[in-house]
C-alpha cells in the first residue's frame, strides 16, 4: 500500500514540475523580449496586448514561481512525512493546504498571462484546468484530513 502511494505521489511531483517549467517556458519569450526593450533602451508601445507592459508579466511570473515553488516544496515535505509514518499530523494537513493553494493560485495566474496575450477564455482555461482541480482536490483532502485529526483527538478524550 505505501509502494502505491509512493508512486502516485511521485506521479503528482512530475506533474507539479511540468507545470511549473511549462509555466516558465511559456513567460520566457516574453521576459526576454521585455528585458531586451528595456536593454536597449526601445520603449514600449502601449498596444492593445497586455504583455507589451512589464507591469503585467513581471508581477504575475514572480507570484507564479513563488507559488508553484512553495507547492513542490511542501508537497515534497509531506511526502516525506508520509514516508516516515506520520500521516495524520496538523503539519501535513498545513502542507496540504499550502500545497492546495500554491498549485491553484499557480494555475489561476497562467490563465491570467493566457488572457493578456489574447488567448480564448475557453482554450486558456483548457490548458490549465487540470491544476486547478489538482489544488482544489488537495484543499478538499486538507479539510478531510482536518476533519479526521479533530475525531481522533475527541476519541482520545472519551472515556
Amino acid at each position: 500500500m505505501k509502494k502505491l502511494l509512493n508512486v502516485f505521489c511521485v506521479l503528482m511531483l512530475a506533474l507539479l514540475l511540468a507545470d511549473i517549467i511549462s509555466s516558465l517556458v511559456a513567460g520566457a519569450p516574453d521576459f526576454a523580449q521585455g528585458f531586451r526593450d528595456g536593454y536597449y533602451g526601445k520603449e514600449l508601445y502601449a498596444g492593445d496586448d497586455l504583455t507589451d507592459q512589464w507591469w503585467f508579466i513581471l508581477p504575475i511570473s514572480v507570484l507564479v514561481v513563488g507559488f508553484g515553488g512553495v507547492a513542490f516544496v511542501c508537497f515534497v515535505r509531506f511526502v516525506l512525512n508520509v514516508n516516515h509514518d506520520e500521516v495524520f499530523t496538523w503539519e501535513n494537513v498545513g502542507l496540504l493546504r499550502w500545497t492546495g493553494i500554491g498549485v491553484a493560485v499557480t494555475a489561476l495566474c497562467n490563465t491570467a498571462i493566457d488572457l493578456g496575450n489574447s488567448v480564448i477564455v475557453a482554450q486558456s482555461l483548457s490548458n490549465h484546468i487540470e491544476f486547478l482541480i489538482f489544488g482544489v482536490f488537495c484543499l478538499i483532502m486538507t479539510e478531510v484530513f482536518g476533519i479526521g485529526l479533530k475525531l481522533r483527538e475527541e476519541q482520545d478524550l472519551t472515556i
